[in-house]
């Protein structure tokens, strides 16, 4: 349970650590739901409708927004999570700011569910990270970031569903991040 990705902490409740991650965001308010917001491209698969970027120029953003409280939860943002995206991809901080987003075409959205990959074993190669005289770990974009922060935030793998409030399960993003 302590490695829920720091930005999801305080929203998500863990479910389960099998091959990986299971979390589950619901709204607080009884009969709240969200609405989803994306930066990035749409491709349709069968019944799902996934968010992805082909063109890498401008890294995916996804927000549930709470239609009665206006709270809103990034679920994903590939300019500061996952593996390839703290160490390998420096993003363009102007496009990075100015992503606009989208409304995610779906019912209301009552759950919804994470499937986050922790398939890399940062502590055997520590020896192959940089450091600052903080011991916080240097990233690619300079940011500087704890090492328990690290090895919850640098997921390998990250899958989000929503579930409607008619019941009906919609895969939104499925990306491997290293």
């Amino acid at each position: 349970m302590n490695h829920i990705p720091t930005y999801l902490k305080e929203h998500a409740t863990f479910i389960a650590e099998n091959d990986f991650l299971e979390l589950k965001i619901e709204p607080k308010l009884p009969h709240d739901w969200f609405e989803i917001f994306y930066s990035g491209d749409l491709i349709y698969l069968e019944n799902d409708c996934l968010i992805t970027n082909e063109k890498l120029a401008e890294p995916i953003l996804i927000i549930a927004k709470s239609h009665d409280s206006n709270e809103e939860i990034v679920l994903f943002d590939g300019a500061l999570y996952g593996y390839d995206n703290m160490f390998c991809y420096e993003h363009d901080p102007l496009f990075v700011k100015n992503r606009s987003l989208k409304k995610y075409p779906s019912e209301k959205v009552r759950t919804i569910e994470l499937a986050v990959g922790l398939g890399i074993d940062y502590e055997s190669e520590k020896e192959d990270y940089s450091f600052d005289s903080e011991g916080n770990v240097v990233l690619i974009d300079d940011r500087r970031v704890a090492w328990e922060d690290v090895k919850r935030d640098g997921f390998d793998f990250l899958q989000i569903k929503i579930i409607t409030e008619e019941n009906q399960v919609y895969e939104i993003m499925s990306e491997e991040l290293s």
